[in-house]
């Protein structure tokens, strides 16, 4: 049996994303909320809507679903450093999760900011580093955080 000595997993980090700095679920924290209140979803092929929270690594986004609002893209693969500690046992790992925003229809209100995102994230993961980036004529507003997490490295045989 493996045993992970990652902190924290990336299915952790996405489940913090979607539960309290996204707000995807009711009070029961396993009830999705209906689609008009999330920051943003993909709309399938087939008609039907999914939060816009996506872990890429493998595969992207297919490029055949439509998105409204804000999109949340964590990278599967984290960054990793080593502090150079004498062991060599612990080193850092940095998960790149970037918040896209792309708007909504026109006559549509969105139910939460690109700042209450940031507030969020800073209440959901206080060491970690949030950027902003505003729109320009090129480019949507976006946000891109760097989740952090100290590893424990069994040794070498």
């Amino acid at each position: 049996m493996t045993i992970s000595t990652v902190f924290p997993p990336v299915t952790l980090i996405r489940s913090t994303l979607e539960r309290h700095v996204l707000d995807l679920y009711e009070a029961d924290g396993s009830t999705l909320k209906a689609y008009t209140s999330w920051p943003g979803y993909y709309q399938l092929p087939d008609g039907s809507r999914t939060p816009a929270v996506y872990v890429t690594g493998a595969s992207m986004v297919p490029s055949n679903w439509a998105i409204t609002g804000i999109e949340c893209v964590i990278e599967d693969v984290p960054e990793i450093v080593s502090p150079g500690s004498v062991s060599g046992v612990v080193s850092i790992e940095s998960w790149n999760v970037r918040f896209t925003n792309y708007g909504t229809k026109e006559g549509t209100r969105m139910p939460i900011s690109m700042l209450d995102i940031q507030r969020r994230i800073a209440r959901a993961f206080p060491r970690d580093q949030v950027t902003y980036m505003a729109r320009t004529e090129v480019t949507f507003e976006a946000l891109t955080a760097r989740i952090r997490g100290a590893v424990l490295n069994p040794p070498i045989p």
